[in-house]
């Protein structure tokens, strides 16, 4: 009758205690951190009124710039002074910029454990679903698309309709708010769908703001794919 010999000897390893402990591998899990839905409000408020001023104070400065080239040198060529239109121009597309970003950043994050498609209509329908629930706390209320995206699924136009786009709910009275809010808005479209590998074009438009009983189209955003 054969002893029985050790593991060890046949070349089996032995077991052995996990290098990282479970206590450890909790502590590096990354923690959800979760705020309140009126500091995001505030959050943005506070953003387009500190880039109107920041514009405004752009404007003001080129504009004594050139004020000051024309007394220096009234015969000089100098660039015309910068209008309101310029100003609010400026701010927009800064506030658009800003949105860019955080579309762009929140789909990677969104979408890195989701399997990849290659139909342009199923991402669209991921930044509708996705993306707007977790930047506006709800989904897009009615997609719609133009014949040809619908036979080709690779051009053509989108149309996402918000029917209480909660970004302009409290902002009838405040046109240019309204504009940095589209604008922001706007620019998490593109940015998203840039990242999602969708060239498009996007435009709001909110000529129907809410209301009490709101619109079908209080907020819509028209996404070209070229």
């Amino acid at each position: 009758m054969h002893a029985a010999v050790p593991s060890t000897v046949l070349g089996a390893p032995a077991p052995t205690a996990p290098l990282v402990s479970d206590g450890v591998r909790a502590a590096s899990a990354p923690v959800a951190h979760t705020i309140d839905r009126t500091c995001v409000d505030v959050l943005q408020i506070e953003m387009a009124a500190t880039l109107a001023a920041s514009a405004a104070y752009k404007t003001r400065r080129a504009n004594d710039m050139v004020a000051q080239l024309q007394l220096d040198d009234p015969d000089a060529r100098v660039p015309p002074a910068l209008s309101s239109a310029d100003e609010a121009e400026m701010a927009l597309s800064r506030m658009e910029a800003v949105g860019t970003h955080v579309g762009a950043c929140l789909v990677e994050r969104l979408a890195q454990d989701r399997p990849r498609t290659q139909q342009t209509l199923e991402r669209v329908k991921f930044v509708c679903k996705e993306l707007w629930y977790t930047v506006w706390d709800k989904q897009i209320d009615n997609l719609r698309t133009n014949h040809r995206v619908r036979r080709v699924l690779t051009q053509g136009v989108f149309v996402l309709q918000d029917a209480a786009f909660r970004p302009l709910l409290h902002a009838r009275d405040a046109p240019a708010y309204v504009d940095q809010q589209l604008a922001f808005a706007t620019g998490v479209v593109q940015g998203a769908l840039r990242r999602l590998g969708v060239a498009a074009t996007v435009q709001a438009d909110a000529s129907a703001l809410p209301q009490c009983t709101s619109p079908p189209d209080a907020g819509a955003f028209h996404v070209r794919v070229a």
